[in-house]
């Protein structure tokens, strides 16, 4: 059994242009199970690649993933495959930090390598499956596995640890810079709207720790009762977040629906927030209880929130369906990139390249959350890395 996995390029030359076209399309893994999990710009516009390799698919009814070892693949930024590494870390994320060394985790730990010298610098024994990364203060490497962040010096060493707050705590950032970690994740709480019973709410959070694990700010994150009275019912999570090349704070999240706390400010829950509705796509009318996504830009100095939008897929009857974020990434313009797994007819440029119909999803955004670029390709979700120029890319 193969799991489709594919790698596609699309180049950007300016703010306002994003090329509907690939540039350089190709897949990534052999003849047994693979995923591709992770997708990295280098600086100097390599390309990084990872995830589980060479496994096997066992059980007829109850498939389980069996074997398998940590794969990554490095090509230049033209798309010429340049080398296949096979490593004792299985990535479920990938980051670089600011000289280009690459940063993976997942099931094996944290791996520091330097894809120019093709040699390993370093590797931790933190993380885990599934386990979160991103390039750390002083050319170390922050890691969330288990609602845990390690913080890493640029040896690999450990030189702090804390727990985050939250039921679910999906991502992790860091700004190397102001020495703040970022996460991103939800709470299962409880709230009786107005002349009704008492129903259980999903709540999305974003926070900020120093490196010792002191909270700076709180965004979003309101009380069950707070969305109920304000009958804002629909669930929310928070599942990626990124600093941006532009200094900003991204994130991806989403709604059960458009009757969500999104709509309000990051820190006020009684102040709507400026959402634009370019069109039927990023409107959230006719929509029930069907996930949509949300992409909220932050000031990761304060946590409020300066603009956002909402994104759904539409069916031919106008009706509003289910498409979920899993990636989101932003350039130096402030180009926002999101991708994820859509269910029936996502937005899509008309002439751009891909399929119609659902699968992996790959939308842009302008810095005034104008949709400029979308597309539907094959398989379950895209993973999106973008590089600042030279490495002007989008993978």
């Amino acid at each position: 059994m193969i799991r489709f996995a594919t790698l596609l390029a699309a180049a950007m030359t300016t703010a306002t242009a994003i090329a509907a076209e690939a540039v350089v399309s190709t897949y990534w893994g052999g003849a047994k199970y693979d995923e591709l999990r992770a997708v990295v710009v280098l600086p100097n516009g390599m390309v990084a690649a990872g995830g589980l390799a060479e496994a096997v698919v066992t059980g007829e009814k109850n498939k389980k993933v069996e074997g398998g070892e940590g794969r990554i693949t490095l090509w230049s930024a033209e798309g010429k495959r340049i080398s296949d590494e096979t490593c004792d870390v299985v990535p479920s994320d990938m980051d670089c930090d600011a000289k280009g060394r690459l940063l993976a985790a997942g099931r094996g730990g944290v791996l520091c390598w330097d894809p120019v010298a093709k040699r390993k610098q370093w590797q931790a024994a933190v993380g885990g499956e599934d386990a979160r990364v991103c390039a750390g203060p002083n050319g170390g490497a922050v890691v969330l596995a288990n609602k845990r962040i390690s913080v890493l010096d640029a040896a690999g060493n450990v030189a702090g640890e804390f727990g985050a707050a939250g039921g679910f705590v999906s991502d992790v950032a860091c700004d190397p810079v102001s020495q703040t970690i970022f996460v991103v994740g939800f709470d299962n709480k409880r709230g009786t709207p107005p002349g009704q019973k008492r129903y259980p709410v999903q709540v999305a959070f974003v926070r900020a720790y120093d490196l010792r694990g002191e909270q700076r700010w709180q965004a979003y994150g309101w009380e069950g009762q707070a969305v109920a009275d304000r009958q804002l019912m629909a669930d929310t999570r928070a599942y990626r977040v990124a600093l941006g090349d532009d200094g900003k704070l991204y994130v991806a999240g989403e709604s059960a629906g458009g009757n969500t706390m999104w709509l309000r400010s990051s820190r006020n829950l009684d102040e709507t927030l400026p959402m634009p509705k370019f069109d039927a796509f990023q409107h959230a009318y006719n929509t029930t209880a069907n996930h949509i996504t949300a992409v909220v830009r932050l000031d990761p100095k304060t946590g409020a929130s300066e603009a956002a939008t909402l994104l759904l897929a539409r069916l031919a009857n106008g009706k509003g369906n289910t498409i979920r974020p899993r990636t989101i990434a932003a350039d130096a313009q402030g180009n926002i990139f999101v991708g994820g797994a859509s269910a029936f007819s996502p937005p899509k440029t008309p002439g751009a390249f891909g399929r119609e119909g659902g699968g992996a999803f790959l939308v842009v955004f302008d810095s005034q959350f104008r949709r400029t670029f979308a597309t539907t390709l094959a398989g379950s979700a895209t993973r999106v890395g973008c590089g600042a120029p030279p490495a002007s890319n989008c993978w």
